[in-house]
């Protein structure tokens, strides 16, 4: 196993571990001219498609944001989201718990890609 393969496996399992610190609980779109959204929400487009949005704010008939998906501002009509999420972060416990494994298994990982194996015996 080469190290670079285990560094990426060792990333994808950190990705995982860390998309897991945030829950999504369904809300309602707020409506009027003085209506809030939450820091960050998911929107289900009606087409399937998912936006993250952080910091959003309605204008008229629009939801905008400076940040979609750590990317470039955006405008999503209302009447296309079929489905409004607010981000509940997990305790930071837990976060502290899911980067302390990250940390352990990337170790392990990289221990493991530095063994050879010849014929019956596993240096490491």
């Amino acid at each position: 196993m080469s190290r670079s393969f285990s560094v990426r496996i060792t990333a994808a399992c950190l990705l995982v571990t860390m998309a897991a610190c945030t829950t999504w609980d369904p809300i309602q779109m707020p409506v009027g001219p003085q209506a809030e959204l939450p820091r960050q929400i998911r929107l289900t487009l009606h087409d399937g498609e998912r936006v993250v949005l952080e910091t959003p704010y309605l204008e008229g008939d629009s939801v905008y944001v400076g940040l979609v998906d750590r990317a470039e501002a955006r405008r999503v009509p209302v009447a296309a989201v079929a489905r409004v999420e607010e981000g509940q972060d997990a305790p930071q416990a837990l976060k502290f718990l899911a980067v302390v494994g990250g940390v352990v298994l990337f170790l392990a990982v990289v221990w493991a890609a530095s063994c050879t194996e010849d014929s019956d015996q596993i240096t490491c």
